[in-house]
């Protein structure tokens, strides 16, 4: 009996450790998924902030398309990553809370950092608002579809919180859109 208990205990051991280490790595992938795309963000927010005159958006036209283009692979890497993911837990859910904010914050400076460059934007020759524009758009759509990725791995008791913070992040980029729609 002894043994047969230490055999249980070992078994229950060695079947439990996995599945421990699996949530782990999933709360991981959603984690690296969130700074890949704050981090792409972060990169084109800071070549944005180095536009001082409408050559500067001409000179860096370029980088900053792919910067931006570089969200954009960023976004439809961490829909991949998150689409191929269980569901979290609830625990886990609520930790992504501060991925969030961060991302938000991002989003949120880098489309403020637009808008003051926006001056520039229309000078430039040709004006490149169009441009602008159309970048936002296709991270808003991108940033949409990673949105619901994310939502439907949250349990149910915890979605509208995600909601909230997904609607902050659209309504940046919806200003953004705005602006440079004007």
């Amino acid at each position: 009996m002894l043994v047969s208990s230490i055999f249980s205990f070992c078994i229950g051991v060695a079947v439990a450790a996995p599945a421990k280490s699996l949530v782990q790595r999933d709360l991981a992938a959603f984690r690296s998924a969130f700074g890949a795309i704050s981090s792409a963000t972060t990169t084109f927010d800071t070549a944005v902030k180095g536009i001082a005159s409408p050559a500067d958006v001409n000179a860096n036209l370029p980088d900053l398309t792919t910067k931006a283009g570089a969200i954009v692979t960023a976004i439809q890497n961490g829909i991949t990553t998150v689409n191929a993911q269980p569901p979290l837990s609830l625990t886990d859910s609520l930790s992504l809370l501060t991925l969030s904010n961060t991302l938000v914050s991002s989003v949120e400076a880098t489309v403020s950092d637009l808008t003051d460059k926006k001056p520039f934007v229309d000078a430039a020759t040709p004006p490149q608002t169009t441009f602008v524009r159309t970048q936002l758009q296709d991270v808003r759509s991108n940033a949409q579809t990673y949105i619901a990725a994310v939502v439907a791995k949250v349990p149910d008791a915890v979605k509208s919180v995600a909601n909230t913070q997904a609607s902050r992040v659209i309504t940046v980029l919806d200003n953004g859109i705005a602006t440079y729609s004007g």
